[in-house]
This record gives structure tokens, sequence and C-alpha cells, in this order.
């Protein structure tokens, strides 16, 4: 979703499903440079393919050109 201005690596990321496939009524937005001390880290694993996992990725960017700028 963007670049968190703090970290350059650790990207703001909106997540839709949970660790077992589920999906989540509404996308969590979770800013992976700005986690508060004493969080368990959250980090990237792996990109995976949309296509592969079958997610129509533009039903997720509502209000992506606020927040990437």
């Amino acid at each position: 979703m963007g670049v968190s201005h703090t970290q350059r690596l650790k990207p703001v990321v909106k997540v839709i499903t949970g660790p077992r496939g589920e999906s989540y009524p509404t996308p969590i937005r979770i800013d992976l440079g700005g986690q508060a001390a004493g969080d368990s880290e959250r980090i990237i694993k792996k990109a995976l393919d949309p296509l592969q996992e079958r997610v129509n990725v533009a039903m997720f960017l509502d209000g992506i050109h606020e927040e990437a700028a």
C-alpha cells in the first residue's frame, strides 16, 4: 500500500487473509516500520502471486493514492 517513511524496507501493507487462508471481512492495515517496542515482530516471509491465490488486487486498492504519497 505504501512506504514507511522511517524504514523503507518495511512497507505499509494490507492483510486480507489469516494464516489459514480465511478471509478477513475488513482488511487490516499494518505499518511494518512503525511497530511498537515489545510487540511481536511482523515480517513479510514471501510474496504470493495474486493469480495463483485467486485474489483480485484491485478490490483492495481504494485509497492507496493518499497513503502512498
